[in-house]
């Protein structure tokens, strides 16, 4: 049977999977992406997600930027080299951006906010 810490690691690694399923690269030649301190050389996205490390002290990995179009939204991964390096990378955002997807966010985020704003 397995133990508390083994079900946590796994729920864990799940969630962490999750955050990150579905992200693809901006640019198809980011990959191979080498950590200039170290040399490890990481050969996709995938492995690149998978073989670093979160950001210390919980703060997420990951952040929405505008693409230098002003216009695309991306998202930035940060991520930890196993030496210690931050490396990042940019992703094509997720989000549904058509009419409806962006007026579901809203409706989201007004039904979200606190009574008395």
């Amino acid at each position: 049977m397995p133990n508390a810490k083994s079900i946590l690691d796994l729920v864990w690694w799940l969630m962490m999977k999750n955050e990150y399923a579905g992200l693809k690269p901006v640019e198809l030649t980011a990959y191979p992406k080498k950590c200039s301190n170290c040399g490890r050389i990481y050969e996709t996205a995938e492995q690149f997600l998978n073989d670093t490390l979160d950001m210390p002290r919980g703060n997420s990995s990951l952040r929405a930027d505008i693409d230098d179009d002003g216009y695309t939204v991306i998202v930035e991964a940060f991520r930890n080299c196993r030496c210690g390096s931050t490396l990042m990378d940019n992703y094509c955002c997720r989000r549904d951006q058509s009419p409806e997807g962006i007026g579901r966010r809203a409706r989201f985020e007004q039904q979200t906010k606190p009574e008395d704003q």
